[in-house]
């Protein structure tokens, strides 16, 4: 039967949908739900002859092979249209081998892509060249990023026509899973954001931390790695191939591929950096304290901008900031390892500026960790040296020698550290860091993780040992017997979250700081891993969709943002 194409055109919706393929007329609306590359490649063409854009991709007999029943006729001079067929079952996916994280999107033939479900469970394994969602004559590449062979980036929703795509081309989609992160811990109000493997963002949580989601979905394109968001409207046409961002408690420091730095926020933490724009060439990495940041440049120099007082200003140490390797903050001051191990430290006293105390033993250190007012170093013999604020952590005598430090975590006012042989030792404030209550259960320690007064170590057996403050997570009583195959565990200032073997959650202390997850307990399946704001939670799932709980002025409740990942 011949068929006119302006028939055909008429015929353009998802309940409604013919298409043309050499010549020949299909009814592939009952084929909508079922097609691999998604409804929306098959509704690009709805009413219209895709005959070119097919055969890219497809070989010529496809169709007369697993969906003969779709053709209802030739495309003619006239003629009235058919009546609706009854609803054909859907055509069956041509058989591929089994496509392994190498396999080029298409080969010579056009035929070596996968079925949905198997592009799904692959495009979580991470960035390389896998099967994408690609259509019979349209590719989607969902949540990344697809290259051609001269590895320039395509639209992420194009026809192959538009994206010059011919037969034996081979595309790569670079996949990533969801990231997220969050505002710093202990700030009045807190946020969101996550990072999708096309470079997307999203946004949630208060909006004077960037939890204005609607807007910056709009604005961030093509970001590599962030930390949070921020009103970005005055430097919005600056921020070009973001590749990283570093948060100060008000403000915001980008730097972009070209390793320039962008900041925004705050002047007062941070925002403004015009005073040493000029410097800021080359930039490798950025830490930040409360109100300020810190830039390591490729010549192993520093520039600091922010408030002076607490670290904003190293024109006193400037000299002897060469060779840097690592920068870490406390509240308000930084500290940088140097290539020969040795410490430089500047900003506030109080905080740990001042390393004068303790600096012929600062050698040969390999990392620092700072919180709040206080530094800890671990050094190459896997002893500890630590300085600040005496009361919190600063003054470690109580406690040495330390020897075989092998990690070391800190609370707001206490450190904790993991020796080689998995037991634990603790120092500082008394009440909320001594560990002397449950030493005998600290055996076999794999991780620690701290709230603001307390800590939760993971043994080797997967069970859960806390101590500290209760009412900030430190008495796991009450989900002690879930608290079996734990594999992961993240801590507000007043909760802790645990991640089991099976992907199921667990939380527990102040429920307004994520400790109650009872509400969103059904939907915590197949969590990959969790961030959190100062009150809040956020999991991320094995599908790339976020689920979060806790306090909503902490980015506790994401609903007006679900479409972000939809």
């Amino acid at each position: 039967m011949a068929i006119s194409m302006a028939e055909v055109a008429k015929h353009n919706s998802k309940t409604d949908c013919w298409v043309v393929v050499a010549g020949d007329v299909l009814n592939v609306t009952s084929f909508l739900s079922e097609h691999p590359g998604g409804e929306l490649a098959i509704i690009t063409f709805a009413g219209k002859d895709a005959t070119e854009e097919f055969n890219m991709i497809h070989p010529p007999d496809v169709i007369s092979k697993y969906a003969p029943d779709s053709i209802i006729g030739k495309l003619g001079a006239g003629g009235a249209a058919p009546a609706a067929p009854a609803a054909p079952a859907p055509a069956p996916v041509a058989a591929a081998p089994a496509a392994s994280a190498a396999a080029p999107l298409l080969d010579n033939h056009g035929k070596n892509w996968s079925k949905a479900e198997q592009n799904r469970e692959m495009r979580m394994k991470g960035e390389g060249r896998i099967p994408g969602w690609i259509g019979a004559i349209f590719y989607m590449a969902g949540r990344g990023r697809l290259t051609n062979s001269s590895g320039e980036i395509l639209a992420g929703v194009a026809t192959v026509k538009e994206a010059g795509i011919q037969s034996g081309d081979v595309l790569t989609l670079h996949v990533k899973q969801t990231q997220v992160g969050a505002t710093m811990k202990g700030a009045c109000f807190s946020a969101f954001t996550a990072l999708f493997g096309d470079g997307s963002v999203v946004t949630w949580g208060h909006p004077r931390c960037g939890g204005d989601g609607g807007v910056l979905r709009q604005r961030l394109k093509d970001v590599q790695q962030i930390q949070d968001g921020g009103d970005n409207s005055a430097v919005q046409d600056k921020l070009k191939d973001v590749q990283h961002i570093q948060a100060s408690h008000g403000a915001f420091a980008a730097i972009l591929s070209d390793r320039s730095v962008v900041t925004w926020g705050c002047r007062f933490r941070g925002g403004d950096s015009s005073a040493v724009q000029q410097q800021l060439k080359d930039v490798q990495q950025i830490q930040a304290s409360h109100s300020a940041f810190a830039a390591i440049l490729a010549n192993g120099s520093v520039v600091a901008w922010g408030d002076p007082e607490e670290g904003g200003n190293s024109r006193d140490v400037d000299a002897e900031l060469r060779n840097v390797r690592q920068i870490q903050a406390s509240r308000g001051a930084f500290a940088a390892i140097l290539g020969d191990g040795s410490v430089v430290t500047w900003g506030d006293p109080e905080d740990g500026g001042d390393s004068s105390a303790v600096q012929e033993q600062l050698k040969g250190v390999l990392y620092v960790q700072g919180y709040l007012c206080s530094f800890a170093a671990i050094l190459s013999d896997e002893s500890v040296v630590t300085w600040g604020h005496p009361a919190v952590g600063g003054d470690s005598r109580a406690v040495q020698p330390l020897k075989a430090v092998r990690q070391i975590q800190a609370s707001h006012i206490s450190f904790a550290a993991i020796l080689g042989d998995g037991t634990v030792v603790s120092w500082g404030d008394v009440e909320c860091g001594n560990s002397s209550a449950v030493q005998e259960k600290l055996v076999d320690v794999q991780q620690i993780q701290a709230s603001r007064y307390a800590f939760a170590a993971v043994l080797g057996d997967g069970s859960v040992v806390t101590w500290g403050h209760p009412g900030y997570g430190g008495n796991s009583m009450a989900v002690q017997d879930q608290l079996q195959d734990v594999q992961q565990i993240q801590a507000s200032i007043g909760a802790f979250a645990a991640i089991l073997g099976d992907g199921s959650v667990v939380a527990w202390g102040d429920p307004e700081d994520g400790g109650d997850n009872s509400a969103v307990r059904e939907k915590l399946k197949d969590v990959q891993h969790i961030q959190a704001s100062s009150r809040a939670f956020a999991a991320v799932l094995g599908d790339g969709s976020v689920i979060t709980w806790g306090h909503p002025d902490h980015g506790g409740d994401n609903r007006c943002v679900q479409d972000g990942w939809a």
